[in-house]
């Protein structure tokens, strides 16, 4: 009998093995997708860990781009980012989960026109509240 955690790193396996046959070079998983996909209850953390676990990574030859959420990192409303490798070629030397992790409020601002935009904003209304 496998654990849950291997239970989830199987199915998730199963949707980065589909990304790598069509072709992706990126994918991205939900942590509430998968919860829901599996009929898990109070499981959030065990996903949540399950997808960013160095073994889930090295067995799928998959580097983590970035993840969204919050800060906790254990929540339905995760989004981790796979930049999906050859199989053949090494993981990039240096790469780490701090490394990975890159980026990963690159999108954060998007809504508002971007950084600059959101802080010419906030200092706009500064001196009115």
């Amino acid at each position: 009998m496998s654990s849950l955690t291997e239970e989830i790193r199987s199915y998730a396996s199963q949707k980065i093995s589909q990304a790598r046959r069509n072709g992706y070079h990126e994918t991205t998983l939900i942590a509430g997708a998968l919860v829901r996909e599996l009929n898990l209850s109070n499981r959030t953390p065990s996903v949540c860990s399950a997808l960013t676990s160095k073994k889930f990574l090295d067995e799928n030859h998959i580097q983590l781009k970035g993840c969204e959420g919050p800060a906790s990192g254990m929540s339905t409303t995760m989004r981790y980012t796979y930049r999906i490798l050859n199989p053949e070629m090494p993981i990039p030397a240096g790469a780490t989960k701090f490394s990975a992790l890159k980026g990963a409020g690159a999108g954060v601002f998007e809504a508002e026109g971007g950084g600059t935009a959101h802080l010419h904003g906030e200092r706009g209304e500064f001196y009115s509240r």
